[in-house]
């Protein structure tokens, strides 16, 4: 006889004419299930479905709270069923073998809105909590860290204690369609600046294009802050010669024109 552990459940004491009778419920019998799945695949959570044939197990006489030990659990992982065989005794006997048989789903405790969360609201972490999901529910596309999700924006009304998709969150925008926005053009020797309209939305570091509304011309650079916009000429070091610095300083000119 294989016992791979000990654990003692609480039982529901009855009063029959007889005497005591400790009841095993079915609720009780799926904890027994779980907990003996739960070491047995070495898993944190677990949620167990008896069959429907499963029914109370009444220790009529007995006077002595009951001892529950794990005999034997066989689990056809392919179908997700498993059949456990469990020992009920007191400190003199064995008073009843149990068998119970059922299903069992793995679950994964990920991150879920503690209440309903509506769009254009960045989430706080107070704004979350965690839930246990029956694993074959989660895909890649399942935001399962809080990093995934705090700071972030849903994209439509999220429900209380469900699942977030990745897809229904973004980063906030810094830079809405149609704000005035400052361009800053930098090298590494001078920094021009000048007012623009943004024609795109875009989030901290994504691409943004930005009209000119007296030049009516457009230019492409990063959103790097709060209606600001970088334009980056090609980098290109320090240097002495008077030549190439004149030269650097005309490419900046000719695209503070353009700009403008």
């Amino acid at each position: 006889m294989r016992k791979l552990f000990l654990f003692t459940i609480a039982l529901l004491l009855a009063s029959p004419a007889a005497g005591f009778a400790y009841t095993i419920t079915r609720e009780q019998k799926a904890d027994l299930a779980r907990q003996a799945l739960e070491h047995e695949l070495n898993v944190d959570a677990l949620d167990v479905m008896l069959d429907s044939d499963a029914k109370d197990t009444e220790l009529a006489g007995e006077t002595d709270a009951p001892i529950t030990e794990l005999e034997k659990v066989a689990v056809d992982a392919a179908q997700n069923r498993f059949i456990a065989s469990i020992i009920v005794r007191n400190s003199k006997k064995m008073l009843e073998v149990l068998e119970i048989k059922g299903k069992y789903i793995e679950m994964t405790n990920i991150p879920v809105p503690a209440s309903q969360l509506m769009p254009d609201e960045p989430i706080q972490a107070e704004d979350l909590t965690e839930a246990a999901v029956a694993s074959n529910l989660i895909t890649k596309r399942t935001a399962i860290k809080k990093e995934q999700l705090i700071g972030m924006v849903p994209r439509r009304t999220l429900a209380a204690m469900k699942p977030v998709a990745i897809r229904d969150v973004e980063a906030p925008k810094v830079i809405v369609k149609g704000d005035t926005v400052l361009v800053r053009v930098a090298n590494n020797f001078m920094q021009l600046t000048v007012q623009g309209k943004a024609m795109n939305d875009a989030a901290l570091g994504e691409d943004v294009r930005v009209l000119n509304m007296q030049s009516k011309r457009t230019v492409q650079g990063t959103a790097a802050g709060a209606q600001l916009v970088e334009v980056a000429l090609l980098s290109a070091p320090l240097v002495t010669n008077e030549r190439r610095a004149a030269r650097l300083r005309k490419t900046a000119e000719q695209t503070d024109a353009t700009v403008n």
